[in-house]
């Protein structure tokens, strides 16, 4: 691809959900590749920077565009007991990187927002223009805050070129599979993997969520980057709705699991219904590959592979 061939781009939550699964996808495209993350480093070129302490960092010195993947998110059970850490953490990141990018005049932004920014009140499909109306979702709102912030402050910086996405309940291998931090497919493949007789669906199970397999949020995200600049957020989204009781249904037929799904309607469910309208991503010449089913086996089998099944999966 044209755009990123020896193109210097420096990702930062590179050892994060997205970003495991960007660096190959980056380096395929022929960028040189820089990594920023606070855990360990990542290799290629990486720098051990906590992004949440204000500082100028030299790595972002000659960058020509800068990812923002990291992030400070989780499950809703994770999401609903930090929200004020969630909302700050993740605006102290932001600005760090936004004081780095016109320190060092990096011309291009690719901003990771969500669609966390949307109300829960928002029309379905929801358009782009509905990100900034009401309030985001309660369970959320930490989390959309904060992602409304970012993408407001960062097309307010001059001479900076900014696309905006917002990818909607990504899953795939290098999800969080721990049950406390955990997003909602690699969640109930965890808790199918260690249930012996039933598994705990919160919410009614009537909630309806459209799943992004994670190799096609990176492959929109590459493919749309150099045609997204100064367009506005992007949905990035699959077409394929699912009730979370059918999806958790699902999941244990695939694990061949003999257990009942049992609902906890006391439990918060987010989103009565959750489906982002892709239009614009379609305009643009984006649509996922990957169906549902395929999605969930692949990460199905990279969780065997990680985790070995129940008898190794501790956390």
């Amino acid at each position: 691809m044209t755009f990123w061939k020896n193109s210097r781009v420096l990702l930062t939550g590179a050892t994060g959900f997205l970003g495991k699964n960007l660096t190959p996808a980056l380096l395929a495209t022929g960028a040189e590749l820089r990594t920023v993350s606070r855990n360990s480093p990542h290799g290629i070129n990486s720098a051990h920077v906590d992004l949440s302490v204000f500082g100028y960092y030299d790595i972002f010195s000659g960058v020509d565009t800068v990812i923002h993947a990291a992030g400070n998110v989780g499950g809703i059970d994770y999401n609903l007991q930090h929200q004020t850490d969630i909302f700050f953490t993740n605006i102290q990141m932001f600005n760090t990187v936004l004081a780095n990018i016109q320190k060092y005049q990096i011309p291009n932004l690719v901003l990771i927002s969500s669609a966390c920014v949307y109300a829960a009140n928002a029309p379905v499909p929801t358009y782009e223009d509905s990100g900034y109306s009401d309030v985001p979702e309660s369970s959320n709102s930490g989390y959309g805050w904060a992602k409304r912030y970012m993408e407001l402050a960062a097309v307010k910086i001059p001479n900076l070129n900014v696309a905006i996405f917002r990818p909607s309940n990504m899953y795939g291998p290098h999800d969080k599979f721990d049950p406390q931090t955990a997003h909602v497919v690699a969640a109930l493949i965890t808790k199918c993997d260690h249930a012996t007789d039933k598994l705990e669906l919160w919410g009614t199970g009537k909630s309806t969520r459209a799943l992004l397999y994670i190799e096609d949020a990176v492959s929109g995200i590459i493919t749309l980057t150099p045609k997204g600049f100064n367009l506005g957020p992007i949905n990035l989204c699959s077409r394929e709705e699912i009730s979370t009781y059918d999806l958790a249904r699902l999941i244990v037929t695939m694990m061949h699991k003999n257990i009942e799904v049992v609902l906890n309607p006391d439990k918060p469910a987010g989103y009565a219904r959750r489906l982002s309208a892709t239009d614009k991503a379609i305009k643009l010449g984006f649509l996922p590959k990957y169906t549902l089913t395929k999605g969930i086996g692949k990460t199905i089998a990279f969780y065997r592979q990680v985790y070995g099944g129940s008898a190794c999966a501790k956390f």
